[in-house]
């Protein structure tokens, strides 16, 4: 990608990780992957992980922030419970205290 203007390539960079949310790559590996030289590439990467799209591991390598262990519990996408851990809540059928006029909940 070299001739590439910067913000192309860090649109591409971004797209790649979208499509591949589990991606992990090394910054050698995106050189690679991009064709980029060491400058570039660290500068693109470095602006990427400024706007909170990539984090960088200890191992160093660049995933999405959002499925960083380190990101915020606020912007991680949450799991789903485990098979068996959770029960959907019983369905309301009005026969509950909250449902009939005037009535309190025990609670």
């Amino acid at each position: 990608m070299n001739g590439v203007p910067v913000q192309e390539t860090a649109r591409c960079i971004r797209a790649e990780y979208q499509e591949l949310p589990g991606l992990s790559l090394t910054g050698s590996q995106v050189r690679r992957l991009y064709g980029l030289d060491g400058v570039t590439c660290e500068a693109v990467l470095a602006a990427l992980v400024d706007v909170q799209f990539l984090a960088r591991t200890n191992d160093g390598r660049y995933v999405r922030h959002d499925r960083h262990p380190a990101a915020e519990p606020s912007t991680r996408q949450r799991r789903p419970p485990a098979p068996g851990r959770w029960r959907e809540p019983p369905l309301v059928t009005g026969d509950s205290p909250r449902e009939q006029p005037g009535a309190t909940a025990p609670w």
